[in-house]
């Protein structure tokens, strides 16, 4: 897990990194030199997550460098942001330094819920963690401030290193769990398969298009980027005439989505279907018989059980 400290020099970043993964003492961290760059270390958290610590030394030059030459390297696949201001600073440059971090650890990580910010020196006197709270949020477009998480903090007094432990710990309770679904989806797509000729199924995580995992084992792909169909006048052609036929049998007429395509070569079919918003399944057929295809469709139908099993998983599933 890729762990990303972020914030001006002298904000408390790497005493706060050396207090809660290397049981330091305050005393022995109080006057560290300025980081000078970007210092990786690596922490087995409780015996159970290993931990890539990115300190970045927070001095201009540094910088200048990590939104350059640096900014893939920096900001790519990071797992926990964390964003460590002072409360005793409040000057202009505060603000766009807090959003040009914001919209680039979103920009680089698209998936991600929540950047952490930690308002630090809450115990000395002159604090204002108050204001610096008001100026980072002043203005914020919703959707952005949905996913910040303001703590004000003393790494003197503890209250920072015990948020910090709090965050790693709700992360591995969500791994355990994210396994335990993970398993319950293999389970899934092996059932899918025997019920489909030994047709092969692949689920994608809709949110990143990353394989959550598929019937051939886990391999490497380019994300997939499933749209759902924009085709505007040939889908309200569609609509119409299914309208109409369903006025003839005196059915009800329910709301079309056009979420499923099917494809075929000179060998197999191919059909992938939206589920639920949350996820894509691929399904590659052993061949091209009629009776195989048939198969499919009876599996990924809406009222197969086994599809049924799919959904409920995803429903509280966050892979």
């Amino acid at each position: 897990m890729k762990l990303l400290i972020f914030g001006p020099a002298n904000s408390g970043k790497t005493s706060l990194l050396k207090t809660a993964m290397e049981n330091s003492s305050f005393l022995a961290v109080e006057n560290l030199p300025p980081t000078r760059g970007i210092v990786r270390e690596t922490y087995l958290f409780r015996g159970l997550l290993e931990i890539s610590a990115w300190d970045a030394g927070g001095q201009q030059k540094y910088q200048d460098r990590y939104y350059g030459s640096q900014e893939e390297n920096v900001f790519s696949s990071v797992d926990l942001p964390v964003y460590m201001v002072d409360a005793i600073t409040v000057d202009d440059t505060v603000r766009p330094a807090f959003d040009r971090f914001v919209s680039k650890v979103l920009e680089k990580n698209p998936g991600l819920t929540m950047i952490y910010v930690f308002i630090n020196k809450i115990d000395l006197p002159d604090a204002k963690e108050e204001k610096v709270h008001e100026l980072l949020t002043k203005d914020l477009p919703s959707d952005v401030h949905k996913k910040l998480s303001f703590t004000p903090v003393s790494v003197k007094q503890g209250s920072a290193q015990q948020r910090l432990v709090s965050i790693c710990d709700q992360l591995i309770e969500k791994r355990i769990e994210n396994m335990g679904k993970l398993n319950k989806l293999r389970g899934i797509i092996e059932e899918f398969k025997g019920a489909a000729n030994g047709a092969d199924f692949m689920l994608f995580n809709k949110r990143d298009g990353l394989m959550i995992t598929s019937t051939l084992g886990k391999f490497s792909t380019q994300s997939l980027q499933f749209i759902t169909f924009q085709i505007s006048a040939l889908e309200s052609n569609v609509h119409e005439i299914y309208a109409r036929t369903m006025e003839l049998r005196n059915s009800k007429v329910t709301p079309l989505s056009l979420n499923t395509i099917v494809m075929e070569s000179s060998t197999n079919f191919v059909l992938a279907k939206e589920v639920e918003e949350k996820a894509t399944l691929m399904v590659v057929t052993r061949d091209k018989k009629l009776e195989s295809m048939q198969k499919v469709v009876e599996v990924v139908s809406d009222t197969n059980p086994i599809y049924e099993k799919l959904i409920n998983v995803l429903e509280f599933a966050n892979l």
